[in-house]
């Protein structure tokens, strides 16, 4: 069992490490608007944090997954993603941690801006990517086709953010795993123990799940 945690500043960095977690999850913002309202502080500092939590992680032996919130777009339009995101992705990786995860906090990414951005990235990154326009799924498989292999998602299409008005849940993991199975990948997961999963979540949450697969069935 891998335990992962999110933490918002080095205190919580200690925090987590002294309970025992080996895997730090911190997240920065391309948008400064964002950034300040999600952790109160500039893109800039928030970066400088980040570096911080990522040298007590390797100093530790654990890892440090940075992910960078708004990398495909803003709520607040302060992003330009072509011109903006490289030369903060490569701050990012620079900043000594053990990988970095593009954020599609609004659900804005599409295949077309994903080929751009891997155009002047490459592949070493995973995606965070929410549904809001309905093209998350679609986007991940572009994401694969161009060699993309790590993916954060949610049980149940579950997920937002109260910082991003209008944000909505995050791609799907069962979305995801089926579409995997269809096009032969090995996952070790199955996606009847999702479908359980998403029933005792739905239970939990006393609301349907957004998951359209989930609200299909597994059959």
């Amino acid at each position: 069992l891998n335990r992962h945690g999110l933490v918002a500043n080095l205190k919580g960095a200690e925090r987590a490490v002294a309970a025992g977690i080996r895997h730090l999850t911190v997240t920065i913002s391309l948008s400064e608007q964002y950034s300040k309202k999600n952790v109160g502080m500039s893109c800039s500092d928030s970066l400088a944090q980040a570096t911080e939590i990522a040298s007590l992680a390797t100093q530790q032996q654990c890892s440090t997954d940075l992910i960078i919130s708004c990398s495909f777009g803003s709520p607040f339009h302060d992003v330009n993603t072509t011109d903006d995101l490289p030369p903060f992705f490569a701050k990012a990786r620079a900043a000594g941690v053990s990988q970095v995860t593009l954020a599609d906090t609004t659900g804005v990414a599409s295949p077309s801006l994903l080929r751009a951005i891997v155009g002047q990235l490459g592949t070493d990154f995973g995606l965070h990517l929410h549904d809001n326009r309905g093209t998350a799924l679609v986007t991940a498989f572009s994401a694969l086709e161009l060699g993309v292999r790590r993916f954060d998602t949610s049980i149940g299409g579950i997920g937002g953010s109260p910082f991003a008005p209008g944000a909505m849940g995050n791609l799907a993991t069962e979305s995801l795993i089926h579409l995997l199975d269809d096009l032969g990948f090995t996952t070790g997961i199955s996606l009847a123990r999702l479908f359980d999963a998403g029933n005792y979540l739905q239970q939990i949450l006393g609301r349907p799940l957004p998951s359209r697969l989930f609200q299909a069935g597994p059959n």
